[in-house]
């Protein structure tokens, strides 16, 4: 079982109006692989009821940099009321989605995620010495460099929906 450190989140992006789901799919998915991130969909549900689709997204995007540390940024999806419209924008009719989304995002550094130091109990007493005192300075390093990735993502999210940017 990986040492698993919560760095940045629960953060939020919230929207509530027109724009087009398969774009912001798209262009999310784009974004973490342009950041090198290894992308599994865990969860896709869509319901349809009578207030429009309800679709529920978890996404775990991970990037590896050696066989003992890598970075895990969580996407959870949550998009009620989705309905189709119609918008007309320079005179062409354009099919878009009106919905209330939320996504929220998390970040977290993992060390030993393939448990190679757990299997025996010197060396998980030798992985303990080795992230207090000689891993120290490069695993703080990481944690700004994936602070700034999940804020960077956050914020790309944002510039979507054209909220407010914060960094």
């Amino acid at each position: 079982m990986p040492a698993q450190n919560h760095i940045t989140g629960p953060s939020k992006v919230k929207y509530s109006g027109i724009f087009k789901m398969s774009d912001l799919y798209r262009i999310a998915h784009s974004i973490l692989v342009d950041m090198r991130y290894h992308i599994e969909e865990m969860k896709y549900k869509e319901k349809v009821s009578q207030g429009g689709k309800e679709v529920e997204i978890s996404w775990h995007a991970t990037k590896e940099f050696d066989d003992y540390t890598r970075f895990r940024i969580t996407v959870s999806w949550l998009v009620l009321g989705m309905n189709e419209v119609e918008v007309e924008r320079d005179g062409i009719k354009l099919k878009m989605d009106k919905a209330t989304i939320e996504l929220t995002i998390n970040s977290y550094l993992e060390t030993d995620y393939e448990g190679r130091w757990e299997s025996h109990p010197v060396t998980k007493l030798f992985k303990g010495i080795q992230e207090k005192y000689l891993y120290r300075s490069t695993y703080l390093n990481w944690q700004n460099k994936i602070y700034k990735e999940a804020y960077k993502f956050e914020n790309e999210m944002k510039a979507f929906f054209n909220l407010n940017r914060f960094m």
